[in-house]
């Protein structure tokens, strides 16, 4: 799609003192149920703000606004649309986790010097599970202990309940285990069989 097919994007910014937040926090979920964000100032005012592609809208909120919570500052400015997949992906680094493991995008998989470690490819979407959070780390790095330790081999059996994006299981799996992870929520089971492919581990059932 060319820039001039592209919708525009408007912003409205209010900016409420506290005896008006209730006032300015009802009006925004009658009217932009479809979501906005909350800032809590220095000075004990909160900042809010809502993007939408309609001018028309924002337009008669504000002047509902105006009418509602006059001494609520409210300013309406057309924003600039980005590519936020592009911009977000500048900040997902790898991830080290335990002696073994590196968690990584599918766009730093070529080149990075990562030959001391087992690299575990996912993709990151809705499904929980990049290495960022501290639990899939803490947890990768317990497999890396049990590895190290013996105490868990290839040859062995796993199940990984709650699997989110299979990290985990992957994990697993390529350090010579097989079996089974399991998710009742269907993006994440799409999720991590798309994951398994990424990293060629048949060993790992989703």
């Amino acid at each position: 799609m060319d820039d001039a097919d592209t919708p525009a994007l408007f912003r409205l910014g209010i900016v409420a003192e506290d005896d008006d937040f209730d006032r300015v926090s009802g009006l925004l979920a009658l009217h932009a149920a479809f979501g906005w964000e909350e800032e809590s100032l220095p000075g004990g005012e909160t900042r809010f703000t809502v993007h939408c592609e309609s001018e028309e809208h924002l337009l008669r909120l504000q002047d509902r606004l105006r009418a509602t919570a006059p001494r609520a500052d409210t300013t309406l400015e057309r924003v600039e649309r980005q590519d936020w997949l592009a911009a977000w992906r500048q900040f997902f680094t790898p991830v080290m986790c335990g002696s073994r493991f590196v968690v990584l995008p599918p766009w730093l998989a070529e080149g990075g010097d990562f030959a001391d470690r087992t690299p575990i490819i996912i993709e990151p979407k809705s499904a929980f599970g990049t290495g960022h959070h501290a639990t899939t780390a803490l947890c990768l790095r317990v497999l890396s202990e049990l590895l190290d330790s013996g105490r868990v081999a290839p040859g062995g059996h796993f199940l990984d309940l709650g699997t989110g994006s299979g990290v985990l299981g992957i994990a697993c799996a390529r350090s010579g285990l097989s079996g089974l992870g399991l998710d009742i929520d269907p993006l994440a089971v799409s999720n991590a069989r798309e994951n398994r492919e990424l990293n060629r581990t048949d060993a790992a059932v989703f």
